[in-house]
């Protein structure tokens, strides 16, 4: 139990500090938003973790089979992330631009945060790399000997309770940084990201036009 516990906690680390949209648009509505504001879009991300586990561990297995052999999905959720990014880069420009210069940052205005949970949940859902990342974790973890249901459901929350805690801390440092930036750098980062997004969309439709070629290079 002690091994099970452990091994767990490690993947909720690497799991909270795996590079993709979520890691970086949850420091960025940290330090443009607020905690609260981030602390929503986390448990919308988390939601979307615990769709994708539901539908790897109770699916069945030829919905797991054609989502695991279909590369359209790749497509379609570079396609979203892709649209998304350049929405949110041209957004962005054109209201900096209508901003008045300044040298502080101004209060936080928090949005809806069923909104913040939604945009969450979207996020994580459009990238199908973590729907494979949850079912090689429970393929791996269920096959070793004397593993249980109950065994395995406990596994899976121990993850995502140190995944949420982990992410819990990211907000707070990154809450901290907001008093150390102007709304200029403030703008950069969010652009930063939005380039980001549009980059990493454009590597999901590679994977879903050309798959073998990116288990090509990974190996």
């Amino acid at each position: 139990m002690i091994e099970t516990v452990f091994i767990a906690i490690s993947l909720g680390i690497i799991l909270a500090f795996t590079i993709g949209p979520v890691f970086f648009i949850l420091i960025e509505t940290s330090i443009t938003k607020g905690a609260r504001s981030a602390l929503a879009f986390d448990l919308g991300a988390i939601s979307g973790d615990v769709f994708f586990i539901a539908l790897a561990y109770w699916g069945t297995s030829k919905l797991s089979a054609y989502i695991e052999n279909n590369p359209n999905l790749f497509v379609y959720g570079g396609l979203l992330i892709i649209v998304y990014g350049l929405f949110s880069y041209i957004k962005e420009r054109r209201d900096f631009k209508l901003r008045p210069p300044q040298t502080r940052i101004v209060a936080i205005k928090e949005g809806s945060y069923f909104t913040y949970f939604y945009k969450g949940f979207f996020l994580n859902v459009i990238n199908v790399g973590v729907f494979f990342y949850w079912l090689a974790t429970i393929a791996t973890f269920s096959a070793r000997p004397g593993m249980t249901p109950t065994r395995v459901l406990f596994f899976l929350a121990t993850i995502l309770l140190t995944y949420l805690l982990t992410d819990v801390l990211k907000i707070l440092i990154a809450k901290r940084l907001r008093h150390r930036l102007t709304p200029t750098n403030i703008h950069k980062v969010k652009q930063g990201i939005n380039i980001f997004l549009v980059i990493f969309g454009v590597f999901l439709l590679i994977n879903g036009f050309f798959p073998n070629l990116i288990q090509t290079i990974k190996k």
